[in-house]
């Protein structure tokens, strides 16, 4: 697997990749997800970037569905993603798993 690279994704071109993805998501409370909407507001933008890896078409969401969703219910337009190269679906799945354990 390669390194991460930054970039900024538009939250539409990253919509496929939710869809596809969701089921690896992990459960968050409807607390849970107003604190996380509440400090991504206070801040300005997501406390951490979006992990993404390239697929055909565009990039698919590996690590921050929920970051995702909050920048979509807000009415953002880009936001910050780290591309993983190289990265197979059991290597995604390993990855969502240990970034939110």
């Amino acid at each position: 697997m390669e390194p991460m690279l930054s970039l900024r994704g538009t939250v539409g071109s990253l919509a496929k990749g939710v869809m596809d993805l969701s089921p690896r998501a992990r459960v968050k409370s409807d607390d849970e997800f107003g604190e996380y909407r509440a400090e991504a507001e206070r801040l300005g933008r997501l406390p951490k970037p979006i992990v993404v890896r390239p697929v055909e078409g565009g990039h698919e969401i590996v690590d921050g569905e929920h970051a995702w969703r909050v920048a979509r219910d807000l009415g953002w337009a880009e936001v910050p993603c780290e591309a993983i190269e190289g990265c197979d679906d059991f290597e995604a799945r390993r990855l969502t798993y240990k970034r939110n354990r």
